[in-house]
């Protein structure tokens, strides 16, 4: 009987972990390739959706955009 409980209860971990592993969460690594791809298309507003709440209150979405396309001119070459 105990032989039993320890078994159902292994099985049931594993199963806990299984599901958490298949979490619809993307990787840091794939948010950081999403969020490249967006800047390289210069979507600065999908950009501005990848920020945490709490930078959200810090920078609003019109000056986050002023930044980008400053910067994006502040690296383009001159003539």
């Amino acid at each position: 009987m105990k032989k039993l409980a320890l078994v159902s209860s292994c099985l049931l971990l594993m199963s806990v972990l299984f599901l958490a592993g298949c979490s619809d969460e993307p990787s840091p690594e794939e948010r950081f390739a999403a969020y490249t791809k967006l800047w390289n298309k210069q979507d600065f507003t999908k950009m501005y959706e990848y920020l945490s709440p709490e930078t959200r209150k810090e920078i609003s979405a019109d000056e986050f955009e002023k930044r980008y396309e400053k910067s994006i001119r502040a690296l383009k070459p001159t003539n």
